[in-house]
């Protein structure tokens, strides 16, 4: 389960595992908790995923100067960041190269392994579903798309739902 936790002024990614019985895994984070601080100011979870060798990756945001930005966070199995997973500033997560105001909102893996993340972005009037691609350090795979991603333009735009199957 994801979404934010809030002191009352700022959220954080928040994330509980629960187990087959419906009660906390206190294997997993805290006591089946987990809550990361990516940015000084409002942040959240929208999707999650497991991915093959037990990991778990979140799509959503984490704000810049109270700018949304779209973020992709790795966890290892026990619930930590996954160093291995980065953009060379941010250990466990990436900031996505997105127009301001983008989030990422759905998260799918194909038959490789490879994490695919869907958001919706604006520029102008114009709302675009964009795919990417990651590789498993957390890099774009530029052999995706056109510099690893694909983009669809969108009208109109009121839908906030999305769902990647493959």
């Amino acid at each position: 389960l994801g979404g934010f936790a809030s002191n009352g002024s700022t959220g954080r990614w928040a994330i509980a595992r629960y187990g087959p019985r419906g009660v906390l895994d206190k294997t997993w984070g805290k006591d089946g908790r987990v809550t990361v601080d990516l940015s000084p100011s409002d942040e959240s979870i929208r999707d999650l995923l497991f991915i093959p060798g037990g990991k778990l990756v979140g799509v959503g945001y984490a704000e810049n100067g109270l700018i949304p930005r779209f973020a992709v966070a790795q966890f290892r199995p026990k619930g930590t960041l996954d160093p291995d997973f980065g953009d060379g500033v941010h250990a466990g997560w990436v900031q996505v190269p997105a127009p301001q105001g983008a989030s990422g909102y759905a998260v799918a893996a194909d038959p490789q392994g490879r994490v695919l993340v869907g958001s919706f972005e604006s520029e102008q009037d114009t709302t675009y579903v964009v795919v990417r691609r990651f590789l498993p350090s957390g890099a774009l795979d530029a052999t995706f798309g056109s510099s690893g991603h694909v983009t669809v333009t969108q009208s109109p735009a009121e839908n906030t739902r999305m769902r990647l199957a493959l």
